[in-house]
């Protein structure tokens, strides 16, 4: 089976669940079937399969399939918690609409439409903090998430375009190569939060419940992370240029943010914190993968980056379950 069938669920599921967004059951009732829908559907997706569209196609792989199983089933979870611990109420349709642009950005094979695609999911994750529900603070913490989305889009997308163009007479190669990977290699950082540039990602946990946390700073980077990955590979890789000055800053920022978050995670005592600077310093991991610029390493990234966001909407679920059941969720109040 084709990549249509779900689509069209994550987007009727999306647009439903949207327009009755008042009614927080009945919004939950038909984001959660949708998601089951999306679990049924991804589950039918064939690798090999190519859906033509126009003039491109939208190619399947078992990855993908993959990719949004875990996604639609960590989605559907994610849902139910939130549901029973509180959560936002446009949560599932985020969820739906960011399943459905990361399937586009993992099928798409040009490059600047995967980028776009992949920046589209970042700007619709940015809802979940914008609202009503977080008042003033939550309109100014969601406008950072949306500019830090749109920012990392506008130089993934510069990147491609300029890596793209006829460089046959363009006499600073090398130089056009590596500020290109550099701009996509700060364009991943910046979409995880990565630190020194995690202020946005940092300030979510003020407005986003632990169960929408991850579809933010996990799920909706993560395929923006596998497009870079896979642009990283395929148009700087095999080029002969010397890149290593920009490889040891974006190593730099990797290594940083991993041993930085870490120790914010572990002075912060509230839990919602210690969630979201755990997403970011395992973050960093992925930034060293964008480093390696090794074919050998490309596969054991993605396998790491779907452990990643399983496991931390795992973690972000069970955070969510504690904080309802030993309000106000405090570290120190959890021990025995």
């Amino acid at each position: 089976m084709s990549l249509l069938p779900f689509l069209l669920v994550t987007g009727v599921g999306a647009a439903l669940a949207l327009l009755v967004r008042r009614s927080a059951r009945l919004a939950a009732a038909i984001g959660g079937i949708a998601l089951l829908l999306a679990v049924v559907t991804a589950l039918a997706v064939t690798p090999g399969d190519v859906l033509v569209v126009d003039d491109t196609g939208l190619a399947t792989t078992s990855f993908l399939r993959l990719f949004l199983v875990l996604g639609a089933v960590c989605g559907l979870v994610l849902a139910v918690i939130g549901a029973a611990a509180g959560s936002r109420r446009d949560a599932s349709a985020v969820t739906l609409i960011l399943l459905g642009s990361s399937g586009l950005a993992l099928a798409v094979p040009d490059a600047r439409s995967a980028v776009l695609a992949a920046t589209a999911g970042g700007v619709v994750g940015s809802l979940l903090a914008i609202g009503p529900v977080g008042g003033r603070l939550g309109a100014t913490i969601g406008m950072r998430a949306l500019r830090a989305a749109a920012v990392a889009g506008t130089m993934a997308i510069a990147a491609t375009a300029w890596i793209g163009r006829d460089l046959t007479e363009l006499a600073a190669q090398p130089v056009v190569f590596g500020l290109a990977y550099l701009a996509m290699a700060l364009a991943v950082a910046l979409r995880f939060g990565a630190i020194p540039v995690h202020a946005w990602a940092a300030r979510l946990t003020d407005t986003v419940p632990e169960a929408a946390l991850p579809l933010v700073t996990a799920w909706a980077p993560a395929a923006f992370a596998v497009v870079a990955l896979a642009w990283a590979d395929q148009s700087i890789a095999p080029l002969l240029v010397d890149v290593d000055s920009v490889r040891v800053l974006v190593l730099a920022i990797g290594a940083g943010s991993i041993l930085l978050a870490s120790l914010a995670a572990f002075i912060h005592d509230d839990i919602e914190h210690v969630v979201g600077y755990s997403i970011i310093g395992d973050a960093g991991v992925i930034i060293l993968a964008v480093a390696v610029l090794d074919p050998a390493a490309w596969q054991p990234a993605r396998t790491f980056i779907l452990a990643f966001v399983v496991a931390r909407s795992a973690f972000a679920a069970g955070a969510a379950a504690t904080r309802a059941t030993f309000p106000p969720g405090r570290v120190d109040g959890l021990h025995a």
